[in-house]
């Protein structure tokens, strides 16, 4: 899954070259030296310690947010305005708090409704759950009034979700299946220590081990493709989920860290 000329950024988990001094993705700048402890046998980059210490540290991805800090987001649909708040270990919006160590899924995407084929309202969704709350952002534009204003917005909504709240969730995960011996389920997959597992459509499961999920999932019209090696050139899929189920957008990092540590704990 990470080949030998790569490494994973220790800020963001995204696959970088192996020469690389500063990430493509994230931009942190990496200090090969002191920062990143690489695994000579298989030369991947071990990021667990230093994403834990991170988490301990309350500094969430690459957000440089500290104690006293936060990053407001005005979102102005057709209905309003609201303001959604990203403080240091929190989210806040309509007056609701979200703890972010308390978030179990993240959700999000745009939908398109048209009337006579004729696009007229596109509605841009956001949801992140814990055990026993919610909080659900919804913009609208309607008939492209206001498209690109609010477009922006919900972009830099999904930005910030990717750079504080999803790293956290992430490494919240790992533990759960590798630490506590846990399954997880998002949609209708099922991920533990062995691999994934997933409901055939009339009976039956299919199984994959980690080391055949040899391939990152892609995201290809709103759905998240999941590939494994199939023995051939050509990568075989096994499952895919649609880009709106909680927590399918964190497939692409999660699948390669967790083969990271499946490997790991086999040698």
């Amino acid at each position: 899954m990470v080949e030998a000329e790569y490494k994973l950024c220790p800020y963001c988990a995204e696959q970088i070259k192996a020469l690389a001094v500063k990430c493509r993705y994230c931009h942190e700048m990496l200090n090969v030296e002191n920062d990143i402890e690489v695994n000579s046998k298989n030369n991947v980059t071990d990021i667990k310690t230093e994403e834990e210490d991170r988490i301990e540290e309350g500094v969430k991805g690459n957000s440089d947010l500290r104690e006293d800090d936060c990053i407001k987001l005005d979102l102005k649909g057709l209905y309003g305005s609201r303001e959604v708040v990203f403080k240091n270990d929190c989210l806040i919006y309509d007056g609701k708090k979200i703890f972010y160590r308390d978030i179990e899924t993240v959700s999000y995407y745009a939908d398109l409704t048209s009337v006579n084929l004729i696009p007229a309202n596109q509605a841009y969704k956001y949801t992140i759950e814990t055990h026993s709350d919610k909080i659900r952002i919804e913009i609208n534009t309607h008939l492209n009034i206001r498209k690109k204003d609010i477009e922006d917005a919900w972009l830099k909504l999904i930005y910030l979700s990717y750079e504080i709240i999803e790293p956290q969730l992430i490494i919240k995960l790992l533990k759960c299946i590798f630490n506590e011996q846990k399954e997880i389920k998002i949609g209708r997959l099922i991920l533990n220590t062995d691999g994934i597992i997933t409901k055939k459509l009339l009976t039956g499961v299919d199984k994959v081990t980690w080391d055949r999920v040899t391939y990152e999932p892609t995201i290809n019209e709103g759905d998240v493709i999941i590939w494994v090696d199939s023995g051939g050139q050509k990568p075989k899929r096994f499952d895919f989920l649609p880009i709106w189920c909680p927590n399918a957008v964190i497939l692409p990092r999660l699948l390669p860290l967790c083969y990271q540590e499946f490997t790991e704990k086999t040698e």
